[in-house]
C-alpha cells in the first residue's frame, strides 16, 4: 500500500507520454487537440474528427450568451494567451449591449476573437442569445514562404 502513490504517479506519466507526440494542446483536461478521440463524452463538450480519427475541434457551449460573458471571457483568454485578433461581423449601429444583443438575436452580424497558436487557435464566438462559443480548432501551418533569391548584381 505505500507505493500506490507511485504507481498512480507513473501511471499518469506514461499517459502523458502517449499524448505528447500526438497532442497540440490538453483542451478542458479531457480532449487532446490533434490526438486520438476519447471512448466516451461525459460533459457538453463537442469534437470532430478529421480523416485519421483525431481530434480536430473541440467546442464548448457557455452560458449566458451575452455581452457582458463575452467581454469576461475575452479578457481571461487575453490574459492567458495574448491580445486576440477581432473577427466580429457587428454592424456599426451595434454600439450598447442591447443593440449587440438585437444584433446577434436577428442574425445580422456576431462577435469573435481568435486567438492563432502554433498548429491551432482559440475562437470565441458570441452568435447565439443563449450561449457563447469557445472553440479550439487545428489550423494546418501556413506553408513555408520559397527562399528568396539575391537579384541584386550589384557587388
Amino acid at each position: 500500500m505505500r507505493f500506490a502513490p507511485f504507481v498512480l504517479l507513473g501511471a499518469a506519466l506514461v499517459s502523458q507520454n502517449l499524448y505528447a507526440d500526438d497532442c497540440l494542446k490538453l483542451v478542458f483536461d479531457k480532449y487532446c487537440l490533434g490526438g486520438p478521440a476519447p471512448t466516451h463524452n461525459l460533459d457538453n463538450t463537442q469534437f470532430s474528427l478529421d480523416e485519421q480519427g483525431h481530434i480536430s475541434l473541440v467546442e464548448r457551449r457557455l452560458e449566458p450568451g451575452d455581452w457582458l460573458s463575452f467581454v469576461q471571457w475575452r479578457s481571461e483568454l487575453g490574459a492567458l494567451y495574448g491580445r486576440g485578433e477581432d473577427h466580429s461581423t457587428l454592424p456599426r449601429f451595434a454600439s450598447s449591449r442591447s443593440s449587440r444583443a438585437r444584433a446577434v438575436e436577428q442574425g445580422r452580424g456576431q462577435a469573435a476573437m481568435h486567438w492563432p497558436q502554433a498548429g491551432w487557435r482559440i475562437e470565441l464566438v458570441w452568435d447565439h442569445l443563449d450561449y457563447l462559443r469557445l472553440r479550439y480548432l487545428v489550423v494546418p501551418d501556413a506553408a513555408p514562404e520559397p527562399p528568396r533569391t539575391n537579384t541584386d548584381l550589384s557587388l
